[in-house]
């Protein structure tokens, strides 16, 4: 719907939750343009940031006995002070509460740090878009990860799939570029992607062609240090254990 009022004869545009809700799905351009002047953000941020927090204690309650066990598997064979010592560590660093505030603050570093990697590479396309209206528009882009967050984790719960950082961190150092490739282009990745070019031509008043662009560059940029990343791991000779003499 729109309002009749108006600030210097340009008509104000006014959205219901339910229409902010249908226009995500079905018509991202009017949501963005009913931001576009009206900056603030705060609320998205809470929202993005107790949903990732709430879907991480969620993972983390379902998976602490899988946890609990590699640890347990993780120290067989040490003194039982060092294991010990181990065990409580572990425990603290994987609890839910622990998850929680890891979240937290992961997730807002993310924001504002790639609220800004668009807001510069937005600018040499001649972005209008200031740094506060580009964290609008990434933390509606991050509503479409959070979807796609949220579904993995009730599929994990009702498979009954808890965390399992053995595997994680052993698929993680076996990737390939085609993995890497796959995990990037996902369903709701990809969803995020169209999202901030239209967010973008919109708040920053550029061609779709120049958004576009703008995501293009930072998703290469992306892939690039995944790639790297993975690169360096691969690189690094691993350690070998020393067998204690008998």
């Amino acid at each position: 719907m729109e309002d009749n009022n108006s600030v210097d004869n340009i008509p104000v545009l006014k959205l219901t939750l339910g229409e902010k809700v249908k226009n995500f799905f079905v018509n991202p351009q009017k949501l963005f343009e009913y931001y576009k002047d009206n900056e603030s953000y705060g609320i998205r941020l809470l929202i993005v940031v107790v949903c990732s927090a709430i879907t991480a204690l969620i993972l983390a309650i379902a998976s602490k006995d899988k946890l609990s066990g590699a640890v347990s598997e993780s120290v067989k064979g040490v003194d039982p002070a060092t294991a010990a010592t181990a065990q409580k560590l572990a425990g603290v660093f994987t609890s839910p509460i622990s998850a929680v505030i890891t979240t937290i603050i992961v997730t807002i570093i993310a924001v504002y740090f790639m609220s800004l990697v668009y807001f510069l590479i937005a600018k040499i396309f001649k972005s209008t878009a200031t740094y506060r209206q580009m964290v609008g528009v990434y933390l509606i882009s991050y509503f479409s990860v959070l979807i796609g967050g949220i579904i993995k984790a009730i599929y994990d719960i009702i498979a009954n799939k808890p965390l399992d950082l053995a595997a994680i961190a052993e698929a993680t150092a076996n990737m390939t570029i085609a993995d890497i490739l796959i995990t990037k282009l996902n369903v709701f990745g990809l969803w995020q992607m169209v999202l901030i070019a239209i967010g973008i031509a919109v708040i920053g008043n550029i061609s779709k062609k120049k958004s576009a662009a703008v995501v293009i560059i930072v998703w290469t940029l992306g892939f690039i240090l995944a790639i790297g990343s993975n690169s360096i791991k691969n690189i690094v000779p691993p350690t070998t254990s020393v067998s204690p003499v008998k």
